[in-house]
């Protein structure tokens, strides 16, 4: 077993970007902080460094690879020289003549830690854990929990593809989830499949809470539930005909939206298409027309 973590490689991914100071691993070379967090938890900087440099998965800066974050006047105090040249020359021309202990000795210089390259080959190795890392927050939203799929499942099984991973599991469970993922992919002539299905769940549920709780009539407001920017997103940038996603919405009343007794097949598709238009007031319209149908009815 590896002696480092899926938080380690998060602070290793981080650290190619943006390299911290060998003397304050809570601050970057730059001068700005560094602190992480993982689903809300801030993670030790210290500790994972400190199995990063055991690993060998970084390694301390030489002079010459901080000789960039001096200014150019810092520049032309170290090489002696007078305002004129641009700093990108200034840098070759001190890598040029000045050894490591001319940099060391002026009073801005810093060591600090650099992904080394066998922290390359690791990331590389864990390209589809940092993918997760990217990516989980717009596939499950923040602060919406997940106890299947988390940066330690994709530690542990690296070699798979978050994407396709939690697609598959969730198709037929979670239409939110799996269309999120089909925005992500760029894949909108799917993802407008689940698009449909999301709408049709979120005015179900809405109608499950009025039917179990009176005051949800005077709340229920669908431009408020919709705020779904994926849903769209999806709609504007879709390859279908009007038509082809008409067959979508018929399909999903006719199998699945439980409450076709209630709410008319040319209401729901007007719902459909007003929600994946974002207009407002047509949402209005129809969340009041809906509110008394069920109130008529439960």
């Amino acid at each position: 077993m590896p002696n480092y973590n899926f938080e380690d490689i998060y602070v290793l991914q981080n650290i190619l970007n943006k390299p911290v100071l060998k003397a304050n691993s809570k601050k970057l070379v730059t001068g700005g902080a560094f602190c992480l967090y993982l689903r809300n938890k801030e993670i030790n900087i210290a500790k994972s460094i400190s199995k990063l440099l055991d690993a060998e998965f970084i390694r301390e800066s030489t002079p010459k690879e901080f000789l960039k974050y001096f200014t150019v006047s810092e520049l032309n105090q170290l090489l002696n020289k007078k305002p004129g040249l641009t700093k990108s020359l200034l840098i070759s021309e001190a890598k040029a003549i000045l050894t490591d202990e001319e940099i060391k000795k002026h009073n801005k210089y810093m060591t600090f830690y650099i992904v080394s390259d066998l922290g390359n080959d690791i990331l590389t190795k864990y390209k589809n854990l940092i993918l997760f890392f990217e990516k989980s927050n717009d596939i499950f939203l923040y602060g919406e929990s997940n106890g299947r799929f988390d940066a330690s499942f994709f530690f542990k099984n690296y070699t798979l593809n978050p994407l396709d991973e939690i697609f598959n599991y969730y198709k037929d469970k979670r239409p939110d989830i799996a269309g999120r993922i089909c925005y992500i992919k760029e894949d909108y002539n799917i993802g407008i499949l689940y698009a449909v299905q999301s709408i049709s769940k979120i005015v179900a549920t809405g109608i499950d809470d009025m039917k179990e709780r009176s005051y949800f009539f005077d709340s229920f407001n669908l431009r408020r539930r919709f705020v779904n920017e994926w849903i769209l997103e999806t709609y504007s940038r879709v390859d279908l005909s009007e038509d082809n996603i008409i067959d979508l919405i018929k399909h999903e009343y006719n199998q699945q939206f439980q409450y076709g007794n209630l709410i008319s097949y040319n209401l729901f598709e007007e719902l459909q298409f007003a929600t994946m238009m974002n207009e407002s007031e047509k949402l209005e319209k129809i969340s009041s027309e809906i509110s008394e149908l069920v109130s008529n009815e439960y």
